[in-house]
C-alpha cells in the first residue's frame, strides 16, 4: 500500500474483504520531507497525507472489518517538538500570533 495514495489505501483496504475479523490495527507509517514542501498523487503536503489522512481513511475503511475486541493503535512522534533539535523546521500555526 502507498500511503502516499488515498486510492492505493482504499483499494488495500478493499483487499481484506475475504480475511477474517482483524484484531488490531497499527498505523505506524512516517515521512518528513525538509529539503522543499512534498505533494501527494491527490495534491495534499505529503507529509499530512501520510502521516495523517491515510491512516484515517485506512481506518475509518476497516471499521466493519474489525473484531468487537479489536483495538486500534495510532503512533506518533516527536519529530516537530522544538525543543528535541530534529533538524525538522519549527511548526507554523495560523495562530502564531496568539502566542
Amino acid at each position: 500500500m502507498d500511503l502516499s495514495s488515498l486510492k492505493s489505501v482504499r483499494d488495500f483496504a478493499n483487499s481484506l474483504s475475504n480475511l477474517p475479523p482483524l484484531y488490531a490495527v497499527v498505523c505506524n507509517a512516517g515521512v518528513q520531507f525538509v529539503d522543499q514542501t512534498h505533494y501527494s498523487k491527490e495534491g495534499f503536503e505529503e507529509t499530512f497525507a501520510v502521516n495523517r489522512l491515510s491512516h484515517f481513511l485506512l481506518v475509518n475503511l476497516l471499521l466493519d472489518r474489525m473484531d468487537k475486541d479489536g483495538r486500534i493503535v495510532f503512533v506518533s512522534s516527536g519529530t516537530h517538538d522544538p525543543e528535541k533539535k530534529t533538524g525538522m523546521p519549527e511548526p507554523i500555526t495560523l495562530f502564531q500570533d496568539l502566542y
